[in-house]
């Protein structure tokens, strides 16, 4: 009598891109592989009968079997995806990271003090614009009609005051002439 031979296989995977349909299969065969361990319970040069083969077809074969197989292959591909997804993330966010470091250390090197002579310096030249400044603002409280007295002091503090005038006639004082 020769063997019955039961077409799972196409009842499993749709087609050759059916990953998780091929993943099923193999989760079928596992399933396979477990019985026959059991049967034979250590005897290797056992066979299993042809009533065996056809109560293992029986019960793994059945729709609920075949929908069982799918739905743990698609667990199992879910998790795959999830864990290789997972990595990946890390990995961008680890490059990201170092590539922001890096960026930030290219932008900020070159504002970075050159060091004490360097601030002695723009120290020096601030103090010269400032005497400038000063002195303009001198220089322009003179042309005015007015006086003006500028005067720094031994603290660093610095005042501009006006100095007062003696008044003259021609300033706005009118006389009054009787006759």
């Amino acid at each position: 009598m020769s063997r019955q031979y039961n077409h799972i296989y196409s009842q499993i995977v749709e087609d050759d891109t059916d990953v998780i349909g091929h993943i099923a299969y193999a989760l079928y065969k596992e399933q396979k592989i477990k019985f026959i361990e059991k049967k034979k319970d250590g005897d290797a040069e056992r066979h299993l009968s042809e009533a065996d083969w056809q109560h293992f077809n029986e019960v793994t074969c059945t729709e609920e079997n075949i929908q069982r197989y799918r739905l743990q292959a698609t667990e199992i591909l879910q998790n795959f995806v999830d864990d290789a997804l997972r990595e990946i993330i890390k990995q961008i966010e680890s490059d990201a990271k170092k590539n922001q470091a890096d960026i930030l250390t290219e932008i900020v090197e070159p504002l970075k003090p050159k060091g004490w002579w360097n601030g002695v310096w723009q120290s020096v030249v601030g103090a010269a614009i400032f005497m400038i400044i000063a002195a303009g603002l001198v220089f322009v409280a003179s042309l005015s009609d007015n006086e003006y007295s500028f005067t720094f002091g031994g603290s660093g503090s610095a005042k501009l005051e006006q100095v007062a005038t003696p008044a003259t006639p021609t300033d706005a004082t009118t006389y009054n002439v009787n006759k």
